[in-house]
């Protein structure tokens, strides 16, 4: 058995990939992990320069990575007590003595392997594809105008002061094309300047990633940077000196950051999440969601200036009192694309939530209701929806009833929590304080039933708000 893995002290063998997919995402936003990267990063990077985006890919990316981080977090010991761990000597040489010191033996496999799984490379040759497919279509750049990177309708609710006066270029967006063609038939409708674009991926680097074996997260790291190192060039070339963006899960976006500051032009990114994602980032400015991230990108030492965001990403269509007013009280689940991102223990967590929810909603008498991420395909959800929830694609279908909102870690949070109470999932390996600020309440698959009981006098559902509201004022301030 030629792989990474654990084996614990009763025989049984576990892939680190496999461990990692057991254990909330939440583990892989902190220091241990980031920290856990940038050592292999180090080690194994060409040159200095390839440092960055070989950090991020590795941070983003490295199942077997995320495995280790879970082993020194100390998640694998719900299994049983682990007996020995094998390990790519790369890795061995960066958290062997830690695992040492854990009481684990520690064996290194014969030679190093790619950090990154295969599917990696695939995705990568198909947003490369997609790319070039999309410049095929692009409209020259304008120099001297504002040029801002959009996908779908979320960049309107971060950059919609802009789109009059700016060049609003359009990248592919893989999770819901439909919803792209609905924003850009808005874009066109409007009159906005607008045009699809591409990052210019070489088909070399395309091809070689499904052949780069062992190396193929050097070869994938060298690509992303190459890449966005010559979408900067086409930028400065054209005259474009100003770039609004929401691009800081692309692990070569560094790359494009330090090139445009040297040639003078600005790179403002939004967060476009409440999550963290690249570790190594150079844009002019980042306009921030939560304090964790900003948090965060001080202790990297960034030169970024950091800005608490003016907006959330949309705008909700009712307020507080419409809500309160209501007499019935539903159970509203904020439903997200877990499987799109590949995050096997959110996953299982949302349809174990979504069972509980039918329960809930049976047990309490109320309405049980899952909204409906805007990604998602309203006939996928359903096929394996449990009897007894209905399915709400827009947040205007919820009007005449008093929600409570439940979610794990869904940006909507900040929009929903002046607005009406929402409870946050906790469980092992989950940590909602790497994702929201201030005071917010928890629930757990054994207590949510009691959690929402508590909120059927309106009383209490108004001081739930009431405290959210204070102390998301308190987070701004």
């Amino acid at each position: 058995m030629k792989t990474s893995r654990i084996l614990h002290r009763d025989g049984r063998k576990v892939s680190l990939e496999q461990l990692a997919g057991e254990v909330s995402a939440s583990l892989f936003q902190t220091d241990l992990h980031y920290g856990l990267c940038a050592e292999v990063a180090r080690l194994q990077a060409p040159q200095p320069d390839a440092f960055p985006v070989l950090h991020n890919l590795l941070s983003l990316k490295s199942r077997i990575l995320m495995g280790v981080t879970a082993l020194l977090g100390g998640a694998a010991a719900t299994r049983g007590p682990v007996h020995r761990v094998v390990l790519p000597p790369v890795v061995l040489r960066v958290a062997g003595e830690r695992l040492r010191a854990m009481g684990m033996e520690v064996e290194a496999l014969p030679h190093d392997v790619a950090l990154v799984p295969p599917k990696v490379a695939l995705a990568f040759f198909l947003k490369a594809v997609l790319h070039r497919a999309y410049r095929l279509a692009a409209r020259p750049l304008v120099p001297g105008v504002p040029l801002v990177r959009a996908w779908v309708d979320v960049t309107e609710g971060m950059y919609g002061d802009l789109f009059p006066h700016a060049q609003i270029r359009v990248y592919p967006f893989s999770y819901g094309i439909r919803r792209q063609l609905a924003f850009v038939r808005s874009l066109g409708r409007r009159g906005f300047r607008w045009s699809f674009d591409g990052v210019p991926y070489r088909w070399r680097d395309a091809f070689g990633a499904l052949a780069a074996g062992s190396r193929r997260h050097l070869h994938l790291a060298q690509a992303e940077g190459l890449a966005y190192r010559r979408f900067a060039d086409e930028l400065l070339a054209a005259g474009v000196r100003e770039i609004h963006s929401s691009d800081e899960y692309e692990v070569g976006v560094v790359a494009a950051g330090e090139r445009l500051a040297e040639g003078g032009a600005s790179y403002v990114n939004t967060a476009h999440g409440i999550g963290l994602y690249c570790p190594q980032l150079a844009y002019a400015r980042f306009d921030y969601l939560n304090d964790y991230q900003a948090d965060f990108y001080r202790r990297m030492g960034t030169r970024m200036e950091l800005r608490k965001r003016a907006t959330a990403n949309a705008k909700l269509p009712f307020e507080r009192p419409e809500l309160q007013g209501a007499a019935e009280l539903a159970l509203v689940y904020v439903h997200q694309n877990f499987e799109d991102y590949h995050l096997p223990s959110e996953t299982a967590a949302q349809a174990a939530l979504m069972r509980k929810l039918a329960e809930g909603g049976r047990e309490l008498g109320v309405a049980a209701i899952v909204k409906l991420h805007p990604n998602m395909p309203r006939a996928r959800l359903q096929a394996d929806l449990p009897p007894g929830l209905r399915v709400a694609s827009r947040w205007d279908e919820l009007r005449g009833l008093r929600p409570v909102f439940l979610t794990i870690y869904s940006t909507a949070y900040y929009e929903l929590a002046p607005v009406a109470p929402v409870l946050v999932y906790a469980a092992p390996t989950y940590n909602p304080a790497v994702y929201l600020d201030g005071d917010f309440e928890t629930f757990t698959m054994d207590n949510l039933v009691e959690q929402v009981a508590r909120l059927r006098d309106p009383g209490a559902w108004a001081a739930l708000v009431d405290r959210q509201a204070r102390s998301l004022r308190g987070a701004a301030a």
